[in-house]
């Protein structure tokens, strides 16, 4: 079976995450949205069993913000548990840091439009 995305059971999360964005995630996605990178991203997007910050399709690149909740232990093991399940699936996933987005969002857009170029080719 291929990759499913936006898993109907997973719609009420996905919502619940786009109406209540962190201040990262918000400013982020002013970067990110229309296709102002080159490309398409979608925010709280459904991949697999995960639901991801950021995602563009065409080249597989999930953007996730990890805020003071990533850093405690258990959510360290899950979020490490969730990469290998999502790279495994051929999408490369990058991470930032809350704080590193509030404070250079756009040295962070740039940063992933680098990244998603790269993954073009």
């Amino acid at each position: 079976m291929g990759l499913v995305y936006n898993l109907q059971s997973q719609t009420h999360v996905r919502k619940a995450l786009r109406n209540a964005p962190t201040p990262g995630e918000e400013m982020l996605w002013r970067y990110l949205k229309g296709s102002r990178l080159g490309m398409k991203f979608r925010r709280q997007y459904g991949v697999g069993n995960y639901v991801v910050d950021f995602y563009c399709v065409s080249v597989r690149l999930a953007v996730e913000l990890d805020g003071a909740s990533h850093e405690e232990y258990a959510a360290k093991l899950y979020d490490a548990v969730r990469q290998k399940d999502l790279e495994s699936l051929g999408i490369r996933v990058i991470r930032f840091s809350e704080s590193e987005t509030t404070e250079r969002p756009e040295e962070i857009a740039e940063r992933i439009r680098t990244i998603a170029s790269s993954l073009l080719t």
